[in-house]
């Protein structure tokens, strides 16, 4: 299992086309299913008192049992003020995610707040938005096994690595991000959203190797609603990721069909480049959104992991609080 491991590390490097520890980053399949880290301009960017949402992804279970990636996130927004103008309006919201490797105790922990504005012309909306994260990083360094401590005779890790105790422990940094997204109409049948985000723009350093920067995370997404009859409805997405030289490219197209005006059944296949298929099944009940998806590893890693990749399992909920109208009673006194 020990070796498996290495084996399977060494090679997600040489997939990336980098062995920079900053070009190692989190994402999901269901990315807009984490709106605040997809984009923070996405803060408040819809209809309703305020949303509240999670998403959990595990993967590499077949390899790494339960020392696996596992990553769980939430979130909460809301769109709480109106803005300079009556059709802008002002979004605000918090974010919580934990990245965590088993193996050697990794924990990455994001905790940050958002705040957009959102500008009306119309039916379009040009939204702006800003993140601060507070970050914290926890590692193992005894437990964590490299490679100048392998013997590859054996197959087994011998002693601490010395190259492993030269990393920091614990260690705390500050981390902005920034992005804007434009929602518009494509026709009477059509909606198309595009965004761009980039993190790490105050350029911290990860700490665990001295002073090494993290280089910015940019990311580029759009999707299309597109209505093909009265129940059918077709949404495509894509998002394009890249840092420090390695890239991500995630294509999904979603059929849905519309059992009821509120009641709204999905499912897409995806494809990340180079990396996975990914099949999704959403369902939509009022306000309520659950979808979970399943990644078939198609890389060079599938010799180790056996065409596994991660589950998601994903979830939000808009809520709309109005208030009771007050009206004095009447009282109706009939004339005989």
């Amino acid at each position: 299992m020990k070796f498996k491991i290495l084996l399977l590390i060494l090679s997600m490097m040489v997939a990336v086309g980098s062995v920079n520890l900053t070009a190692q980053d989190f994402h999901f399949t269901q990315f807009e299913m984490a709106p605040l880290t997809l984009n923070p301009s996405l803060t408040g960017a819809y209809e309703g008192t305020f949303r509240v949402g999670g998403i959990y992804r595990d993967q590499w279970a077949s390899v790494l049992g339960d020392d696996r990636f596992r990553t769980p996130s939430f979130y909460v927004d809301a769109p709480i003020i109106k803005g300079f103008r009556k059709s802008d309006w002002v979004g605000v919201g918090v974010s919580f995610l934990n990245d965590q490797v088993g193996s050697f105790n990794y924990q990455n922990t994001w905790a940050g707040a958002a705040l957009s504005y959102h500008l009306g012309f119309g039916k379009t909306t040009l939204s702006i938005g800003g993140q601060v994260n507070q970050v914290q990083r926890r590692v193992d360094a005894s437990a964590l096994q490299m490679g100048d401590n392998f013997d590859f005779t054996t197959g087994d890790f011998l002693g601490v690595s010395s190259d492993a105790t030269a990393l920091s422990e614990n260690v705390s940094f500050m981390d902005v991000a920034a992005g804007v997204n434009l929602s518009t109409p494509l026709g009477e049948k059509a909606r198309l959203n595009v965004g761009a985000s980039a993190a790490h723009i105050n350029g911290p350093t990860d700490g665990f190797q001295g002073d090494q920067p993290l280089d910015p995370r940019i990311s580029l997404h759009g999707r299309a609603d597109i209505d093909l009859t009265s129940k059918w409805l077709l949404t495509p997405s894509v998002l394009y990721q890249t840092i420090s030289g390695a890239q991500e490219v995630n294509a999904i197209a979603m059929i849905g069909y519309r059992v009821a005006d509120n009641f709204l059944i999905q499912y897409g296949q995806g494809w990340r480049v180079g990396d996975a298929t990914n099949s999704i099944l959403a369902i939509e009940f009022n306000r309520l959104r659950v979808g979970v998806s399943y990644d078939i590893n198609i890389s060079d890693l599938n010799v180790m992991s056996n065409n596994d990749g991660g589950f998601e399992l994903a979830a939000s909920y808009i809520a709309r609080i109005t208030n009771a109208p007050k009206s004095k009673p009447v009282i109706f006194c009939p004339r005989f």
